[in-house]
């Protein structure tokens, strides 16, 4: 290998290359390198101890993206003045080599993320300023004695399989971390009130675990510039306290997926950054207040399987009419009232789960892109004054179910590509109107004065019921 010759070399970086085989140990005789990147390519074998650890000048080694195997070798701690180590993203096994980190004191990042390394966390972790060992089989508790690493800012260790509670004093000194991220592992316990003082945390994730309890509201209240905070996928309870929405930098919450109470606080409208909000799966009851309408950012909003009653307000219809929200969920909850979609650029089929909001009295989804059959599931919104769904492109039958709606006044389908009878029965009798089926040239029926063959006689419940779910090309809306 011509490289071995220039041993005065300082900074080689062979990444994003096609290299395969092993690393050879005869890079140890490049002594003057302090830069060595071999990431992103197909090296195998191990890490050659009596080589490549010979590096003694080497600042910053990255082998991450590889196909490495073995075990982590001790020798690691020979490079002492190595800063910046990234293993990432291989094969390696084994135990963290705690003898091997102590000697690393000028360690600042450490990635070993996405392995298959197992064991304790080691209490020997250096001056890290930035520890990621995600996606392992890390086991046991997180030690206290991690609050000693005062210059850490990075600390992610989600996709393991630490259990126990979170160390309150081991929260305690890290004053300079940004990002916390713990999801998918098996903690317990409470979150610990402490947490409210890491003052510079801007992520937060303690998704996917076990944990208990309320929501602390001193832990959250010196949060002030967090962006991210995620706790669902827990046993969390008790109701949303008033100081998560004092977090006015919120970009992203998700508490779904806990056992959360009481109402939804008309202070969510502080959240005015907010791109997400996720509160599905609670016990939340109570009217879902209007102050929602000023999340003029948000992305996705997602209610579904609470409690909550009363009429969608209004101010949730201008919000859908926004460019930025993509995502709708209101699934099984009592609410009521008009929900006005028109306008937009929706695309894709109308779920079947429209027909689960029983007590909607208007649904205007006319001046869009939507496609395929209208669902039968329609008929089952038996308080259903006002249904338009003109301007698509709607194909099939209008569905015999649509007989149910004995409180239909106005009924809008009218440029679409609809075709076969109108249903007759109920309500459907009375909808007229030629200009509510104009533009749907393969309709007949008595309302059209228009004959249909006998082929289009038979009448009943027929329909077949959409199976593709998807929903508007927004990304979904699902409401019910």
């Amino acid at each position: 290998m011509g490289l071995l010759g220039l041993s005065q070399l300082e900074h080689l970086d062979l990444s994003m290359n096609n290299l395969n085989g092993s690393i050879p140990p005869e890079m140890g005789k490049l002594s003057n390198l302090q830069f060595l990147s071999l990431a992103s390519n197909q090296l195998t074998g191990e890490i050659p101890a009596k080589g490549l650890l010979s590096l003694s000048q080497l600042e910053h080694l990255d082998l991450s993206m590889n196909n490495l195997n073995e075990s982590i070798p001790p020798e690691i701690g020979k490079l002492s003045n190595l800063q910046s180590l990234s293993l990432a993203y291989n094969q390696l096994t084994g135990e963290i080599p705690a003898k091997g980190l102590l000697s690393l004191s000028q360690l600042e990042h450490l990635d070993l993320s996405m392995n298959k390394l197992n064991g304790n966390i080691p209490l020997e972790i250096g001056k890290l300023s930035n520890l990621q060992s995600f996606k392992n089989k890390l086991n046991g508790s997180i030690p206290p004695e991690i609050g000693k690493l005062s210059n850490l800012q990075s600390l992610s260790l989600y996709y393991n399989q630490l259990t126990g509670e979170i160390p309150p004093k081991g929260l305690l000194g890290l004053s300079q971390l940004k990002e916390l991220d713990l999801r998918e592992n098996q903690l317990n316990g409470s979150i610990p009130p402490e947490m409210g003082k890491l003052s510079n945390l801007q992520f937060l994730s303690l998704a996917s675990n076990q944990l208990t309890g309320g929501i602390p509201a001193k832990g959250l209240s010196g949060l002030t510039q967090l962006e991210h905070l995620d706790l669902s996928n827990n046993y969390l309870n008790g109701s949303i306290p008033s100081q998560i929405y004092n977090l006015t930098k919120l970009k992203y919450l998700y508490l779904s997926n806990n056992s959360l109470s009481g109402t939804l606080s008309s202070e969510i409208g502080n959240l005015t950054k907010l791109k997400l909000l996720t509160l599905d799966d609670n016990n939340l009851r109570g009217l879902m207040p209007s102050e929602i309408g000023k999340l003029s950012n948000l992305h996705a909003l997602s209610l579904a399987y609470n409690g909550l009653t009363g009429e969608i307000p209004s101010s949730l219809q201008w919000l859908s009419r926004q460019k930025e929200l993509g995502f709708l969920d209101l699934r099984d909850n009592k609410l009521s009232g008009m929900l006005d979609l028109s306008n937009n650029q929706l695309s894709g089929q109308i779920p079947s789960t429209l027909g689960n909001l029983t007590g909607l009295k208007s649904l205007n989804l006319s001046f869009n892109g939507l496609t395929g059959k209208i669902p039968t599931s329609l008929g089952e919104l038996k308080h259903m004054e006002i249904l338009s769904l003109a301007h698509n492109m709607l194909s099939g039958e209008i569905p015999q179910s649509f007989v149910k709606l004995g409180e239909l006044t106005t009924l809008e389908l009218s440029n679409n590509n609809l075709v076969g009878r109108i249903p007759m029965g109920g309500q459907m009798s009375s909808m007229a109107n030629l200009d509510s089926y104009a533009n749907n040239s393969g309709l007949c029926g008595i309302q059209i004065q228009v004959e249909c063959e006998r082929a289009e006689a038979s009448l009943g419940f027929h329909d077949d019921e959409e199976e593709d779910e998807t929903w508007f090309s927004w990304e979904a809306i699902l409401l019910g």
